[in-house]
Parts: structure tokens; sequence; C-alpha cells
């Protein structure tokens, strides 16, 4: 695809270079011109995992911490989620996963199950709504503290943890027959203030089970300002 790529030659070598925007478009190009079928949702049986940056405001760590830590600067945080989802033939649905970001100080992880029902709009709209429990876990790892210079590390740690309720909503927007688009809200009621989430998600259909997911969430409490940038696979069966 000449479009995808520029072509230069220097000391007999021949370079190939792409813009971030030309290879974004150039990858909904080769999507669409994929075989289509169903995308990895909540109306499909589905496994996800990828790979999750997540950059927390000034002054955000207190609704994860309480007491315990607060944060001057925004800090980013880097990890992994996976998912999975059951769909049934009336209408119901299973959905869990987990999610862990850490830096060398610091790890959130929450993991979560949902219990909901698909409700036809049209023939390229869905829309879900769920609830079920969740989990949250906030650790923070602390200076290491030695008696003697070869002695073992004493680190200390502080952990903070949550269970509660939660509940979810959203719509599945079959965009064109590669790509759905799904944007959701959710909130998880845990700690002092609960967290509210709101998501935009992509699936783009490489063949018949495999696909790739990228997305954009906002995650906002009384002092949190939390962006989350996702990118992974998606397996049907």
């Amino acid at each position: 695809m000449p479009f995808c790529s520029t072509h230069s030659t220097a000391s007999n070598r021949t370079f190939y270079t792409m813009k971030p925007i030309r290879f974004a478009m150039c990858l909904l190009a080769v999507t669409y011109f994929l075989p289509a079928h169903s995308h990895a949702s909540r109306t499909t049986d589905n496994l996800s995992f990828g790979g999750v940056q997540t950059r927390v405001s000034d002054d955000g760590f207190q609704d994860y911490f309480g007491e315990i830590y607060n944060n001057e600067g925004s800090k980013y945080l880097f990890g992994l989620y996976f998912g999975g989802n059951i769909a049934t033939e009336n209408s119901w649905y299973v959905n869990g996963g987990a999610e862990l970001a850490t830096r060398s100080s610091t790890t959130i992880n929450q993991a979560y199950l949902t219990v909901g029902h698909i409700f036809e709009i049209d023939s390229d709209k869905t829309l879900f709504l769920g609830g079920g429990l969740t989990s949250q876990r906030s650790e923070r790892r602390l200076s290491c503290k030695k008696d003697e210079i070869i002695a073992p590390c004493d680190r200390e740690y502080q952990t903070r943890k949550d269970y509660a309720a939660m509940a979810e909503v959203g719509l599945e927007w079959n965009v064109n027959p590669r790509w759905d688009l799904v944007p959701a809200y959710q909130y998880r009621d845990v700690y002092d203030r609960g967290l509210h989430q709101v998501r935009f998600d992509n699936h783009f259909k490489l063949s018949k089970s495999f696909g790739l997911e990228a997305g954009y969430g906002y995650v906002w409490s009384r002092n949190l300002s939390q962006n989350d940038v996702r990118f992974g696979l998606n397996y049907e069966f």
C-alpha cells in the first residue's frame, strides 16, 4: 500500500517510515478489508489480555490510600489487564476481570465480577446494564530500612483494601463489520467516596477468532483525576 509507507534510499540501504496518524489510518484500512465476524463484547464469549498505562493526577493517590499516602505531581504506572465474558442465549452475560498497575513504590489493582442484561436497540447497537462485586487493593512500599550494610532489606508495606458493590451501563455500536465502539460508565463503591469511570473501547477484528482492542478510560473521585490507556488482544470462542 503506497499510502502506508514512505520510501527513501541512503548509503545503499532502504528505509520505510510511517507517521503515527498514517499508521492508525492504515490499521483501520486493513481491518476494513478483513473478513467480517462478530467482535469481542458483552454479546459474545471471549477473553482479553493486554497492557495498561495509568496517569494519576497531583493529590490523586489520597483517594486510594487515605491518610497513608498522597502524591505531589502526577505519577505514571504501568501494568497488565485481563478479562472474560460469557453470553447466554436469553441476553444475559457474566463479565469479569482484573487490572494491576505499578511503579517503584506504589501498586493499585482491582478485580471485578458483574452479571447483566443486554437490550437490543437495532441491528447495529445494543445496550448493556449490569451489577456485581469489586475488590480494590492499594499498596505503598516504603524505603528499605537496614541496621547493617549487608543486612537484608526490611521494607515496610502499607496496604489499603476494600470490597464493594459496583454497577455498569454501556452501549455497543457496530460502526462497521470490522469495528465496534463501546462507550461505558462504571461506578465502584469502594473507599470513602467511590470511584467513577467512563471508558471508550474499540475492538478491531483481525481473523475469525482474534482481534485487537484499544481504549481510553477516565477515573475520578473527590481528589482523583486518572487517565488510563489500554492496548491488547482478544479471543472469541
